[in-house]
């Protein structure tokens, strides 16, 4: 019985990273030890090399073999597993499917959240950014009956609460973020467009909370977290800037740096009583307008 795949290629990548260099025998050894994922059964040799050619192949992951005192093989690039989220995504989803799997028998006691795939529009874009084309499409916003055609450059993707969206450029340094689900009659044009090479969405993305950039310059916001909320945000921080500055009786303050935008402002609502914003005073009063706004609904 050979071990499943991605989880035998997660376990391998982990193992080599920690210890670094491992013989053939002692990642074999390992292996039939942690009987959780193979059950006792050793590991081909042939199942190792098929394993380690497909690493390459489908993720760029290099494990090479060493003659120093016996044969050891470690991970030539492991910068690219610790820099790189996508691939270490890719591994993690597939690890997870292949997983689910061999649960069929427990498919109503497992309750998903579901995510759109994207199905062709998702195969279209990504095809568009490795080939630097540019796209072609109508948009219905919500609330307008206007459909608008756009051609647009796709510069990224972004997976956000259970929508994939897309980020784009009508030729100038603003941005904008379309849903795949409002988008129709989607095409690749065959007009070329260059990208900045050091450009990444995760950097874009990463000054502000969300997907939608306001413009407003980055500023430091002072929470005040009650009782249990402080174990809540330790453990899911709001955003990557987020520290922890103090403490009191009953109380944690916490401070995060980033743009200010409706996202934000809708998420510090949700925790209610349990969360405040110390300062500055211009998130202080759109909050309190958003509680005005909601408290008029019930008037």
């Amino acid at each position: 019985m050979a071990p499943k795949t991605y989880r035998f290629c997660k376990w391998l990548i982990e193992k080599l990273l920690k210890k670094r260099y491992m013989t053939f025998e002692e990642i074999n050894e390992e292996w039939k030890n942690d009987r959780s994922l193979s059950n006792g059964v050793e590991l081909l040799r042939k199942t190792f090399y098929n394993n380690r050619k497909m690493l390459k192949e489908s993720f760029g992951i290099e494990i090479v073999c060493r003659d120093n005192g016996g044969y050891h093989y470690f991970i030539k690039n492991p910068e690219i597993i610790r820099d790189d989220k996508l691939k270490d995504w890719l591994l993690n989803s597939l690890c997870i499917d292949e997983h689910m799997m061999d649960c069929k028998s427990l498919a109503g006691r497992i309750m998903l959240e579901n995510i759109p795939s994207g199905g062709n529009i998702l195969e279209c874009i990504t095809k568009a950014m490795l080939g630097g084309y540019k796209l072609r499409f109508n948009y219905v916003k919500y609330g307008s009956p206007d459909v608008n055609e756009h051609t647009a450059e796709p510069w990224g993707l972004v997976l956000y609460r259970q929508r994939w969206y897309v980020l784009v450029s009508f030729g100038d340094e603003k941005k904008y973020t379309f849903a795949l689900d409002r988008m129709n009659n989607l095409e690749m044009t065959s007009e070329k467009f260059e990208i900045d090479p050091e450009f990444k969405v995760a950097d874009y993305f990463g000054e502000f909370y969300g997907i939608y950039n306001s413009g407003r310059e980055k500023t430091k916001i002072v929470l005040r977290a009650y009782d249990d909320e402080a174990y809540y945000l330790r453990d899911l921080p709001i955003h990557k800037s987020q520290r922890e500055i103090g403490s009191g009786d009953g109380y944690t303050d916490f401070m995060i740096e980033l743009r200010q935008n409706k996202e934000l402002i809708a998420l510090l609502l949700s925790r209610r009583e349990r969360l405040k914003v110390q300062s500055p005073d211009s998130i202080i009063d759109d909050m309190k307008a958003a509680l005005d706004a909601t408290r008029a609904n019930y008037s």
